[in-house]
């Protein structure tokens, strides 16, 4: 990693799509000793949370029709991964 003050920061931070993401925040909240950092209520009660566990970020949500328009690639395992960055630049 450089020192430069204008290079982009990577991370990867997983996105689980579930079928029910207010009971699967709530496990990871009773079982992983997750918080809530953010929660965010789409259309038809779909559910969209940013949740930490010690540190380390994931994002949970219910399953969507629609995709977001970000970058996604389907691994041979079924796994969809999706990539992205901060369209502001930072």
């Amino acid at each position: 990693m450089t020192n430069n003050k204008d290079s982009i920061s990577t991370a990867i931070t997983p996105f689980l799509t579930v079928s029910n993401a207010e009971k699967a925040i709530a496990f990871y909240i009773k079982g992983l000793g997750a918080t809530e950092v953010s929660r965010y209520q789409g259309t038809e009660g779909k559910v969209t949370a940013k949740l930490s566990i010690e540190g380390a970020e994931i994002w949970v949500g219910d399953e969507e029709k629609e995709y977001w328009r970000i970058g996604k690639l389907a691994d041979p395992y079924g796994y969809i991964w999706e990539t992205g960055r901060p369209l502001n630049g930072g």
